[in-house]
């Protein structure tokens, strides 16, 4: 897997696994966005952290990931056991986090992909940049701006 991850709103992505299977130690958080590199034909998953189970799980939430063109790509309730993805993607959820994996990333992916995650009264979006350069070999986390 070749893919390049420069997080900058990296607090909200603790627990967020790199494609090695390590997580990232060490945090500096400036701006709202993430940006992640993959070349089409590559499996890519992109991070969704939010705050709301930081601290105690919650039962009612709601996420939808968004394609650039603004398509549906998945769509999660919790308290109702209910996940549909399109074709080609699925998510992987653990409280705080709720990750888009693209399993083979084709040029329509390529732009801004919108995570909106609610619960009751409140929601959040979330942007993660899809770039379609590949920034070298493996998983790299960059923090700060």
């Amino acid at each position: 897997v070749h893919a390049y991850i420069h997080y900058k709103l990296v607090s909200q992505f603790r627990g967020v696994v790199c494609g090695s299977g390590q997580s990232p130690s060490t945090f500096v958080s400036s701006g709202s966005s993430v940006k992640v590199f993959s070349r089409p034909g590559q499996l890519v998953t992109l991070p969704c952290s939010y705050q709301y189970e930081s601290r105690t799980n919650i039962s009612q939430l709601s996420v939808q990931w968004r394609s650039p063109a603004n398509e549906l790509l998945c769509h999660y309730i919790k308290h109702k056991s209910f996940q549909n993805c399109s074709t080609g993607y699925t998510i992987h959820y653990r409280p705080g986090n709720i990750s888009l994996i693209i399993q083979q990333v084709q040029t329509k992916d390529i732009g801004t992909h919108i995570c909106s995650v609610s619960k009751r009264h409140e929601f959040s979006d979330f942007s993660v940049d899809l770039d379609g350069r590949a920034g070298g070999r493996g998983w790299w986390v960059i923090c700060g701006a």
